[in-house]
């Protein structure tokens, strides 16, 4: 019965057809590669706002880690062909990369 209710529910998400790849790769146990992108850079995302609210002397790391982060979750937008992720990943890195690289140059002053 548990079983026609899950079929039923996952029959009304837009993305069935993933999630349910999903489900059989990993009873293998493995994943598509994009999986283990897409949580890395979620990790990196996390580590970069905890640097963010360490305070004003780590903002080159939460820039850092930043960068990464959002280059990762911009493959993984790539992958998927998800133009909204697309356009708001490279919107960031280029923030996030010029703050970085204007960091930089303040901090050597250069």
């Amino acid at each position: 019965m548990s079983q026609d209710v899950e079929v039923q529910v996952l029959s009304l998400v837009p993305f069935k057809d993933y999630i349910m790849t999903t489900r059989e790769e990993s009873k293998n146990g493995t994943y598509p590669l994009d999986w283990y992108v897409k949580w890395a850079a979620t990790l990196f995302i996390i580590v970069s706002v905890m640097f963010r609210l360490a305070g004003p002397e780590f903002r080159t790391y939460d820039l850092a880690v930043g960068v990464l982060g959002t280059a990762l979750w911009m493959w993984v937008s790539i992958i998927w062909k998800d133009r909204a992720l697309i356009i708001l990943n490279a919107v960031m890195m280029v923030m996030l990369g010029s703050a970085l690289i204007r960091e930089f140059l303040v901090y050597n002053n250069i």
